[in-house]
């Protein structure tokens, strides 16, 4: 039996070899594990402390990282079966440095969601992206990340062709209408958070919103978006050659799968536009969610919603406070 201050040393030892840490915990977890498990990697090492029993049945597909050393990044190279890493709880907290090491340990991989919301990560990070996890990616969130540029994001919607989520909101002014057009050719693209993208033109916008599988869209804050958002719902009166008939197939389409959509804070738009999406109900079937919060540009708001109201079925309105959309 030994005494109280061996056990103390070896304790001690094993803390400075790492074994204390909360990414060292989860990387022995994980390898014990053969199922399916959502983990929270935060600031509290207690977090992990009932994956004793669930690494028995359970394996980890996701991780939300909360606090990160750069000695932990041995974690994610034990660890390149996860498929979902969320990484903006570290905020400002962490380099781009050691990002792009995280992403080097997922290259090859089958890394299918990744978020990077509000960290300061640059082009170069994102480029890394697109050559790590060409094929794999399906959604994306940098959302907050203003140092990035329109150049890394088209990049990375020409590598990543499966992208079906993309959350741009807030990245201010270094996205300007070429990434927008690239993100509107993603042809599985059904979510776009494109909230405060203030250089952003509505016509570019307007490509996004008719896009064919487009589910959710997030215009709030787009400050150059006017009535004419929604004329690309309207079918156009003039001669299409053959040649476009793919294009006349996909205009068909539009909006077909639409079920939210966020023009709040968008100044622009009157109620004549408002008019113009009710006339063009026809085209949104499945339309549910509305939000039009501080849209001072429609006057007597009370008459469009009733318009609004009678066009659309199971349409839940949102005019006075900002919702975003799920």
């Amino acid at each position: 039996r030994k005494g109280g201050g061996e056990e103390e040393a070896e304790e001690e030892e094993e803390e400075e070899a790492g074994g204390g840490t909360v990414a060292s915990a989860l990387s022995a977890a994980f390898s014990m594990a053969t199922g399916v498990a959502e983990v929270i990697l935060g600031p509290d090492p207690r977090v992990v402390e009932d994956l004793a029993d669930k690494a028995a049945n359970e394996a980890l597909e996701k991780v939300i990282v909360g606090i990160f050393w750069d000695e932990d990044i041995h974690f994610f190279a034990d660890c390149r079966r996860l498929t979902r890493l969320d990484l903006s709880h570290l905020g400002r907290n962490i380099s781009c440095q050691t990002i792009r090491g995280v992403l080097l340990c997922f290259w090859g991989a089958g890394l299918q969601s990744l978020s990077l919301a509000g960290i300061p990560v640059d082009d170069e990070v994102l480029v890394l992206l697109a050559l790590a996890a060409p094929k794999t990616l399906r959604e994306l969130d940098v959302s907050g990340c203003r140092l990035i540029t329109d150049r890394s994001v088209s990049r990375v919607a020409r590598a990543c062709s499966g992208l079906t989520r993309l959350d741009l909101r807030d990245t201010s002014e270094n996205m300007t209408d070429g990434a927008l057009l690239v993100c509107a050719q993603l042809p599985k693209l059904s979510n776009l958070g494109a909230g405060y993208l203030r250089s952003v033109s509505c016509m570019s916008l307007a490509q996004c919103i008719a896009h064919p599988c487009m589910e959710a869209l997030d215009l709030t804050g787009c400050t150059r978006v006017d009535d004419s958002l929604f004329r690309a719902l309207l079918p156009q009166d003039r001669q299409t050659p053959s040649s476009t008939l793919n294009a006349v197939s996909a205009a068909a389409a539009a909006g077909r799968r639409l079920t939210a959509l966020s023009i709040s804070f968008c100044d622009g738009i009157s109620a004549q536009g408002l008019r113009d999406l009710a006339a063009a109900a026809w085209r949104l079937p499945v339309l549910q969610k509305l939000h039009l919060g501080h849209c001072t540009g429609a006057q007597d708001s009370d008459a469009v919603a009733m318009v609004l109201d009678r066009c659309f079925l199971d349409l839940r309105l949102s005019f006075s406070t900002f919702s975003s959309i799920p």
